[in-house]
Parts: C-alpha cells; structure tokens; sequence
C-alpha cells in the first residue's frame, strides 16, 4: 500500500472534478434566473463567483 503523503482521497477528487465540471451548467442556470427576474444583478457576482460584498466582509459577526 504505497500512498504519497501529498496524495488526496479519492472522494475529495471526484468531488473537486465534479464541481469543476458543473461550474458551467450553473452559470447558465443563474443567467436564466436572472433574465426571469429571480435573482438580484447585485448579488449575480456573489452567487457565480462565491464572492461576499466588502461591506459583509468587514461588518462582522457570526453567519450560520
């Protein structure tokens, strides 16, 4: 049983090409939602790229 110390676990693998893979199909899913008027244009960079707004980074607190 020779593993590297640096090798990831397979489901860890699968799971990052299977979120790679999907990347695309979501883009589109979220365009559609916001042509049909059900997401916020403001928000449309937060939802595609998974990034908060400034302002949410620095308020604080705790988010469950």
């Amino acid at each position: 049983m020779a593993t590297g110390v640096n090798s990831e676990p397979f489901g860890l693998k699968l799971y990052r090409a299977a979120s790679w893979a999907s990347a695309p199909v979501a883009r589109m899913m979220l365009q559609r939602r916001l042509r049909d008027g059900k997401e916020d244009p403001a928000r449309l960079r937060e939802r595609d790229l998974g990034l908060a707004f400034e302002e949410e980074r620095r308020g604080g607190g705790i988010r469950l």
